[in-house]
């Protein structure tokens, strides 16, 4: 890994000293480098080495920007397995050289690192540490070796914080590279091993080079595995004592200098500030002595330190008052006093009309100003003592009682904060939160550029017809503007997102879940499909959630999660994203077209990303069973889409989002008329006939390409309509079919109006399933359409079942049992290529064919009769070029054992509730 680093570094003509054990192996790659490399022989156990190391690489290059502490070797003592007993009753001493070189030694290197790092003119330096994947997780057999590399991860992000919070511009970065090739593996296991496992030296050179070249990136640990690079966040704190105890409090109760324990070594700074003699315990020389006898490292060619300088910086550098070399505080002492200058300036400019922002921009260089004060004291001046402000910008913004115009009521507490100042928020006032509370940043490795090419126009072709208010060249553009701003590129995939582009990131990580779906082998089968992708944008707004404000691409990131997790069968996940989404638009105004901002540059259109939303919280809520939030009263946006147009968005998906408005308009209805707790129609068969009247009239209303007749499929195909056409009346149709079924799920009163009820409720399944069964003979059905398929499939199995139950005396049975049947048969043909299906036929086989009764469904060409007088012909055989094959169906019980055994586990039946049906 060190070799590769330096390879990388001398084509960068970069300056590189290595030190290293095994010197007959260092020299050689010195000398076939060339002169821009020097060797230093060097165990890394031993401070005086490694300073000598550190001091030669100055004098050499006279400048130190990268450290690379990358030495290592495995356990030499299994302290696991038992050891024999001495005769004093102990096992004998471990061999514990493995933390010399894997932690004392890094201790070692970090110390010297940030000295000659201060040394530069910049005072900067980047120091990057070999951690391992053993560091991260338990490490099975080498149990020494990971608590050492669990250490330099400690280290890392303990130097990187203590280092931030200095001011200091060194970072500190780890990295945790999974099984390389090096010389720490034996060559002959390397061999069996799968080439899938062993992560290349390239990973590892790209995780080192792009800690150097970001250089607002501290505290990282970068997760090498394979051609992947993760970065692994800390732990979050447990309680706010935890938070207290490791950020400062304990340290701001302590008296000046009373932090740092009495040595006797040295004149001892807490003793000198309190004019006291040193009284602390000498160091125990035994220990001392054995520390001296400590054997040297044994030669290895894997203990490698890589010490690098970068080619001299040709860029203008301003000048500095002279300091004293051995006085580094007093350099920080004089930046302050710069710093100040600075800020002086800046205040006398601020502008009088904005007092606000004066008097908060005051307030927070007040708040710098303290905490610089505290850490280096100016000349005459008492160190301070304060306990760190609870609203510092380290800590979580507050949002109550902070003056906003950016809430949707006057009745807002923000708002009236404002009424009472007298003043409004400045729009520019938001970017200065950002900016104060902007140190945080999201770690995200994206595939190359031709890869994300390919995967956003994917999802455009294939997915925009499922949210329809993208405009396609708008959102390239902004997308394209946020990757160009964090330098990403071929060479550079892992990029460092800041808070000003994370909903840009969010999106994107959305559109590559759903993109996923299409070009993985597992796609629709594997509910966990794109979960990767999800998790990840999920992940970059839980790091921004307190510092980013309400905008209509926070909108657009919870519609595309919403819908995203729906379609993964994760309702309960669908529906928090679903209720951000609707805060967020109301505080932005989205419901009210007074209110909108038009911006050329939108990537959606406001209107169109309204009514989507108003959809899937309807939708949502519907499978979940519970009721809708927004009520009609709350939306001032116009419903004829096509009548006003929309950019980049053509007349066939606004017809879409109108049929998709009717559907809405229509439950919130027949949800306050007969679902709610006290509908007042429940029950009654003549306003069920009311409401089923409407349903159809708002259903023919719409625009023609729309309307689905299952007898005139083929006729469609013969004249090009395209299969997303297709899929939209599909789609269409099954929703309103959808509310004539559920109007009719409560019992009436009267007998013969309870028989109409259920015969209309019958025929309604077999239109249903009829056009299923026609949409799947010539189409090829992936997620997400499976699963709305899937669903509505399911919600006639529980009218029928429970119609089946009731055991009418009209019914036919015999009719009854066929349409179970093709249930079966459709549940069969999704599930070849869709794992709703194959969750959801697994839940219900026993209910789709009746034991009692031998049923023949063989095709007598006759069909069946719907509502309406619709012949449905849905028990033909799919067309088997399209890859919906079957065996006889009378034998669907006994068939294909072992695919039903697959879904054989009792906790199945609880997919139903992910997909949102009620389960039997």
């Amino acid at each position: 890994m060190g070799l590769a680093v330096v390879e990388s570094l001398v084509e960068q003509d970069w300056k590189v000293t290595i030190a290293d054990k095994d010197r007959s192996a260092g020299e050689q790659v010195a000398k076939r480098l060339g002169d821009q490399v020097m060797f230093f022989e060097t165990n890394v156990t031993s401070y005086e080495e490694q300073a000598q190391a550190f001091t030669a690489t100055w004098k050499q290059w006279n400048s130190l920007d990268l450290v690379f502490a990358n030495a290592g070797i495995s356990d030499r003592t299994d302290i696991i397995e038992p050891a024999e007993e001495q005769d004093n009753g102990a096992p004998p001493k471990p061999d514990t050289l493995v933390m010399d070189v894997c932690l004392l030694g890094v201790v070692y290197t970090s110390y010297l690192a940030l000295h000659f790092f201060r040394k530069n003119k910049s005072k900067d330096g980047s120091l990057v540490m070999t951690s391992s994947i053993a560091g991260i997780y338990a490490a099975p057999g080498v149990t020494v070796y990971g608590a050492s590399k669990h250490g330099v991860i400690g280290l890392t992000k303990s130097l990187a914080y203590r280092l931030q919070k200095r001011g200091e511009r060194i970072t500190v970065n780890a990295i945790c590279p999974a099984l390389v090739a090096t010389g720490l593996v034996n060559p002959d296991l390397v061999k069996r091993i799968p080439e899938k496992y062993i992560t290349p030296t390239a990973t590892i050179v790209k995780a080192v080079l792009g800690f150097v070249e970001d250089r607002g990136v501290t505290g990282e640990v970068a997760e090498c595995s394979g051609q992947e690079i993760f970065y692994r966040p800390g732990m979050p704190f447990s309680n706010e004592g935890s938070k207290w105890l490791m950020t400062g409090g304990l340290k701001s109760l302590l008296a000046p200098g009373e932090e740092q324990a009495c040595t006797e070594e040295r004149p001892c700074p807490s003793c000198r500030v309190r004019d006291v003699e040193c009284k602390s315990a000498e160091i125990d020389s035994d220990h001392a002595a054995s520390a001296a006898k400590r054997p040297r490292l044994k030669p290895r060619p894997t203990t490698d330190l890589l010490v690098a300088r970068q080619a001299p910086f040709t860029g203008s550098q301003q000048k500095k008052t002279p300091q004293p070399q051995n006085d580094d505080n007093e350099v920080l002492r004089e930046e302050i006093r710069r710093l100040r200058r600075d800020v002086d300036l800046l205040s006398k400019a601020n502008d009088e009309n904005e007092p606000l922002r004066r008097r908060r921009a005051s307030s927070a260089m007040n708040d710098i100003q303290r905490h610089s004060d505290y850490l280096y004291p100016l000349d005459g001046q008492a160190t301070l003592h304060f306990e760190e402000d609870k609203l510092s910008v380290c800590s979580p913004c507050t949002d109550t009682f902070n003056p906003s115009n950016l809430w949707a009521g006057p009745d807002a507490i923000p708002n009236k904060i404002s009424a009472i100042l007298g003043t409004t928020l400045p729009d520019s006032l938001v970017s200065e939160s950002i900016l104060l509370n902007g140190g945080k940043k999201f770690s995200l490795t994206l595939p190359s550029p031709a890869h994300l090419r390919h995967q956003i126009d994917l999802y455009l072709r294939e997915f925009n017809d499922w949210t329809p208010c993208f405009r396609p060249s708008k959102l390239k553009k902004r997308l394209a503007i946020a990757l160009h701003s964090v330098s990403y590129s071929e060479r550079r995939g892992t990029i460092h997102i800041p808070t000003q582009h994370c909903t840009a990131f969010a999106i994107l990580c959305n559109i590559l879940s759903q993109a996923e779906t299409v070009t993985s082998s597992n796609s629709s089968l594997d509910s966990n499909t794109g979960q990767y992708w999800f998790l990840q944008g999920k992940q970059l707004m839980e790091t921004f959630e307190d510092i980013v404000g309400d905008s209509v691409e926070l909108v657009v990131y919870h519609v595309l999660a919403a819908g995203s997790m729906m379609e993964a069968e994760r309702l309960r996940t669908a529906a928090t994203h679903t209720l951000r989404a609707l805060q967020a638009a109301l505080s932005i105004g989205l419901n009210d077209k007074n209110r909108w901002d038009h911006d050329p540059d939108d990537i959606v259109s406001k209107r169109c990303l309204w009514w989507v939303l108003y959809f899937l919280e309807k939708r949502v809520h519907y499978r979940c069973g519970a009721p809708y939030l927004l009520r009609p009263a709350d939306v001032n946006v116009e419903e004829t889409l096509r009548m006003y147009g929309e950019s980049e968005i053509d007349d066939g998906k606004l017809e879409y989002i109108e049929g998709m408005v009717s559907y809405t308009k229509l439950w919130t209805s027949i949800w306050s008329d007969f679902l709610a707790p006290n509908a007042r129609f429940a029950g009654k068969w003549a306003e069920v006939q009311v409401a089923d009247a409407r349903v159809m009239i708002g259903y023919r209303e719409l625009a023609p390409g729309l309307l689905w007749e299952t007898d005139k499929v083929q006729e469609w195909i013969g004249n090009g309509t395209t299969e997303s056409d297709m899929r939209h009346k599909l789609q269409a149709f099954l929703w309103h079919q959808s509310l004539r079924l559920i109007i009719r799920q409560t019992r009436v009163s009267s007998a013969q109006g309870d028989i109409e009820r259920q015969r209309s409720c019958v025929s309604i399944c077999k239109d249903i399933v009829g056009a299923i069964a026609s949409y799947m003979k010539h189409f090829l059905c992936m997620r997400p359409i499976g699963y709305y398929l899937t669903c509505s499939l399911v919600d006639c199995v529980f009218a029928l079942k429970r119609e089946h139950i009731d055991q009418s005396p009209w019914l036919d049975q015999t009719g009854l049992q066929k349409v179970f049947v093709e249930i079966g048969r459709l549940l069969e043909t999704l599930a070849m290529t869709v794992g709703s299906a194959q969750r959801a036929l697994a839940a219900l086989r026993c209910v789709l064919v009746i034991p009692s009764s031998n049923v023949d469904v063989e095709d007598d060409g006759a069909g069946l009769e719907g509502s309406d007088g619709i012949r449905t012909s849905f028990l033909e055989e799919p067309d088997r070029n399209n890859g919906a094959l079957h065996d006889d169906p009378a034998v669907f019980v006994d068939r294909d054992r072992d695919f039903l055994d697959e879904y054989a586990n009792p906790n199945i039946a609880e997919t139903l509730n992910f997909l949102g049906l009620i389960p039997m």
